[in-house]
């Protein structure tokens, strides 16, 4: 078998000219690279719904991915709503059918420009490649040259890609670039015999500080070749101080997960590697002569050749194949690597076919080490949740969460449930774009669990994840999930504004106690259609009520207030207003009330008067009292 680094011919394509640099230019390209610090970064948008002559932000969104490269600088951040984003965008000389966007831009230590997924792989960059067809689409999404640095693309989708998906096949040296949370899927599915190879991503010897994490390839490889199985892999690296970790590689990959080439070193760790297709032994292939190499906490399930580690021809200063699991073979052996604390055992995945996650009982559990740089996995949960490390792309939580749903959605409220595989705390982290809200922490230990969201949006999309925390304090995420809330119902309609002001017939009243007094209080409508006005009153003594008939009235009208005096009401003067509303609208009037003090009746006469009254004659007469009053007595009509 001879191995060739078939992608040498590749960089003929790649304009190698470049603008002389002046040593005088030093300080003004520090001034570039510091500009975003004193401006702040920027976040762009855009979305297959946008306009590229859009200002590129949520509302306004633009069009194409080569726009928002286009506008980036360091520091700076393109967001990309979920949707497709078809070839239909060159930039920086790429073509449709070639590489689609050549990007030679960068970033600044601390300030990578971010390319990422709004929502995770839900943002598809979309070759347009029909597997096992001529080709019509272009041969990959990105080629990075001539010196990229500083770059991280995060939860994208590469599909359908001719040739190689992402290609850091710079003539300069590509570096600190970093691919997170991405997804390569169905990658050169054609059948040719060009000795140029498939893969997900390509890095060439001068590239370096290259990491890949949490990332999934899928279907990876031509369909017939003479040289797909040397030629086609996932990773395909010839990179300085790579990090491959907490990355999945399963399906169709024609040759191998991870090939390294020519110049390569760096540490591969907690990968899952399951069932690839190559018809070569192996699953991870070290190949020529690499710098330091570290094989540690890998997962190897059915190998193909029964053999998890391959090499060919190679050599390194240093090689490490440690605390992997292989399940359907052996670890293999490679001259020159050191092959320690690696076990046979089932991982016991949830399913081998594509949820790579573990089950209870699963050798991978507690049986790696600690690795550097690998503090969380695939999922971003912590590692080191047991008592140890766990072998391959996802941590066996200490608390596995399971049953997920929203219930009970409103237009401004929904019920968030699910169940643990142990008694834990509760609470639910949500948000539109992010996790921005939280309910409060439910201490309450339960394995059955229920979260409350209110406050929420109608016909709003939320997106949501569930946290349980068991008794040794250690903290299980949930994956992402979402639901939309209903329609939010209709507002009745808002009466129109009114008007009106108040009078009474009089301004003043004067009453004594045990008396009834009343008075026409009219509402005036001035603007505004005839609306109900309730009346009411205020500044009443003790001893004195108000009532209005009736208590309300359509404007223009009249009701009447009716004041009554109890026997004790005390003596004086007072304000009384009367107050009108309808809705926010008011008006009143007011009155002087004076409450008069009580008048003690006169003596009544003595029983013999009126004894000797009874015997006059019937008929009426009129007779002086003492000459100061009179009485008149009335005889009855018949006797």
């Amino acid at each position: 078998m001879t191995f060739s680094d078939e992608f040498t011919t590749i960089t003929n394509d790649v304009r190698t000219t470049r603008p002389p640099v002046l040593a005088g230019w030093n300080i003004c390209i520090l001034l570039l690279f510091l500009l975003p610090t004193f401006l702040g970064a920027a976040t762009y948008y855009v979305s297959p719904s946008g306009l590229d002559t859009n200002p590129g932000t949520l509302a306004q969104p633009f069009h194409t991915v080569a726009r928002g490269v286009q506008a980036a600088s360091a520091g700076d951040t393109i967001v990309l709503r979920d949707g497709i984003y078809p070839p239909n965008a060159p930039y920086g000389g790429g073509s449709a059918t070639g590489w689609l966007l050549f990007v030679g831009k960068s970033g600044a230590p601390g300030l990578p420009i971010t390319l990422k997924a709004e929502h995770k792989q839900q943002a598809i960059l979309d070759c347009g490649n029909i597997a096992n067809e001529p080709q019509t689409g272009c041969m990959g999404y990105f080629y990075m040259t001539p010196s990229p640095a500083y770059w991280v693309f995060q939860d994208l989708v590469f599909t359908r890609a001719y040739q190689v998906a992402l290609m850091l096949n710079s003539e300069g040296a590509a570096h600190d670039i970093i691919v997170k949370g991405c997804r390569f899927d169905t990658i050169g599915r054609h059948a040719d015999n060009s000795v140029n190879g498939m893969a997900g991503v390509y890095a060439n010897a001068t590239q370096y500080n290259l990491t890949f994490d949490g990332n999934t390839f899928y279907n990876i490889g031509r369909t017939s070749s003479t040289y797909s199985m040397s030629n086609d892999h996932g990773l395909y690296l010839h990179s300085k101080n790579s990090t491959v970790i907490n990355n999945v590689f399963y399906g169709w990959i024609a040759g191998w997960g991870v090939q390294t080439a020519v110049g390569f070193s760096g540490l591969i760790a907690n990968n899952t590697f399951a069932d690839t297709r190559t018809e070569k032994a192996g699953q991870l292939m070290l190949w020529a002569t690499d710098g330091a190499v570290v094989v540690r906490n890998n997962i190897f399930y059915n190998p193909p050749g029964g053999v998890g580690v391959d090499a060919y021809q190679f050599s390194a200063p240093i090689c490490a194949v440690d605390h992997n699991l292989v399940f359907g073979g052996t670890m293999g052996t490679v001259p020159g690597c050191s092959f320690t604390n690696n076990i046979q055992a089932n991982p016991l995945f949830v399913a081998a076919s594509g949820n790579f996650h573990l089950q209870p009982g699963s050798g991978a559990i507690d049986a790696g080490v600690p690795v550097l740089g690998v503090a969380t996995d695939y999922d971003g949960a912590n590692r080191g949740q047991g008592n140890r490390f766990d072998i391959g792309a996802y941590e066996f939580p200490s608390t596995v969460i399971s049953a997920v749903a929203a219930a009970n959605v409103t237009s401004t409220s929904a019920t968030i449930t699910w169940t643990t595989s142990r008694a834990a705390d509760s609470a639910v982290h949500y948000g539109l774009n992010g996790y921005t809200n939280a309910t409060p922490e439910n201490t309450t230990m339960v394995t059955r669990h229920t979260a409350s969201l209110s406050n929420l949006t109608g016909s709003t999309t939320y997106h949501y994840n569930v946290l349980s925390r068991d008794s040794s304090g250690k903290q299980t995420t949930s994956g992402d999930f979402s639901f939309t809330t209903a329609a939010r119902p209709p507002a009745a309609a808002a009466a129109a504004a009114i008007t009106f002001w108040l009078s009474g017939s009089i301004s003043s009243i004067s009453m004594a106690p045990g008396q009834t007094f009343a008075d026409n209080v009219t509402v005036n409508r001035v603007t505004g259609p005839p609306q109900s006005v309730v009346m009411s009153a205020s500044g009443l003594p003790p001893g004195i009520t108000a009532t209005f008939f009736p208590p309300s009235c359509v404007a223009t009208c009249t009701t009447v207030l009716i004041l009554s005096a109890s026997a004790g009401a005390p003596a004086g003067k007072f304000a009384l207003t009367v107050k009108g509303s309808s809705g926010l609208a008011t008006g009143s009037c007011g009155y002087a009330l004076t409450i008069a003090a009580p008048v003690h009746a006169a003596a009544a006469p003595k029983a013999s008067f009126w004894a000797w009254a009874n015997t006059l004659p019937v008929w009426t007469r009129s007779i002086g009292l003492a000459g100061t009053s009179r009485m008149k007595v009335s005889q009855p009509a018949e006797m």
